[in-house]
């Protein structure tokens, strides 16, 4: 999957080249019904495009990054070779643990890699009722002691970020 992340962001690359390069040479007319569009006019369009599939390209190289660094994150050493661990196992963990513990309240959690490691942030909607500190630190040290006794993974930290207070009634 990495690879084809790889392929499509050197896909758009080269498209960024291409119409730059019909930008920055004499673009030829183009006609629109009857009108014909000046070549200023073309060379802001082929400008533009250019821009948008640089940009698209820089996301998606990014994403492939992250997803690498991932990767070698969920890979462990067993007594007979490499144990890898799908991430979508990982999250599902996190999921289960963070549904127990917080019933109702809904949530998000996102896999990020820290070298060697993992990092796990959770958003939330903490209940109003809820103290924001001693919840967090308490999801904090469930999800690490959890995460790391279940999967064998060393988690390295555990971002907790609260988006308000869920109102019940």
């Amino acid at each position: 999957m990495t690879l084809l992340l790889w392929l499509e962001a050197l896909a758009l690359l080269a498209c960024a080249v291409l119409s730059g390069l019909g930008a920055g040479l004499y673009p030829p007319e183009v006609a629109v019904g009857e009108r014909t569009a000046s070549p200023l006019a073309v060379r802001v369009g082929l400008g533009a495009l250019t821009a948008v599939f640089l940009a698209a390209s820089g996301i998606v190289m990014a994403l492939a990054v992250r997803r690498t660094g991932l990767q070698r994150a969920l890979a462990l050493s067993g007594p007979k070779g490499l144990i890898l661990i799908a991430p979508r196992t990982v999250t599902q963990l996190v999921v289960g643990l963070l549904a127990e513990e917080l019933g109702g309240t809904p949530f998000q959690v996102r896999l990020l890699s820290k070298g060697k490691a993992l990092a796990l942030r959770v958003s939330l909607r903490l209940p109003e009722e809820a103290s924001i500190p001693s919840l967090a630190e308490r999801l904090q040290d469930l999800l690490a002691t959890e995460v790391a006794r279940r999967t064998g993974l060393e988690v390295q930290e555990v971002q907790v970020l609260v988006h308000g207070a869920t109102v019940r009634g």
